[in-house]
């Protein structure tokens, strides 16, 4: 697992993926990272999807937030969401509560590479933390 720590955009993927958020002019590649966790339905979910869907997530978050979104670790979503403060529709905001559910949920790969860590409780607790904050 590429991943450093267990905040939404503390590991490779995640890492790769705002490439393409920086490039992105509207919401489709944050609906598409989510898109690609909830298409595996009950199937195994690999953890390179469900990394790029927190990530997603979190960018769900800051624009929800508005004027008051917390500065992200990540400077350039910082930078995408301030240049793109869209509105989030409310089919986005529940697309997105419904990955973070899948990727808490068996089968999930990054569920249980997380298991095997003494972190996995923070990752757990920061997941069920940015799907509380999502506003539906």
């Amino acid at each position: 697992m590429g991943a450093w720590g267990y905040g939404a955009f503390d590991n490779d993927m995640a890492g790769d993926w705002v490439y393409a958020l920086e490039e992105a002019e509207d919401l489709e590649v944050i609906e598409a990272a989510l898109d690609a966790v909830l298409v595996v339905g009950d199937d195994y979910l690999e953890a390179s999807e469900a990394e790029v869907a927190l990530a997603a997530a979190a960018v769900v978050a800051l624009l929800q937030a508005g004027e008051e979104a917390p500065e992200c670790v990540n400077e350039t979503v910082n930078e995408w969401v301030a240049k793109y403060p869209f509105e989030v529709p409310w089919s986005l905001a529940k697309k997105t509560v419904d990955a973070l559910d899948r990727i808490l949920t068996d089968p999930s790969e990054l569920l249980e590479l997380w298991s095997d860590t003494e972190d996995f409780d923070a990752w757990q607790a920061s997941v069920v933390e940015l799907k509380v904050g999502i506003v539906l």
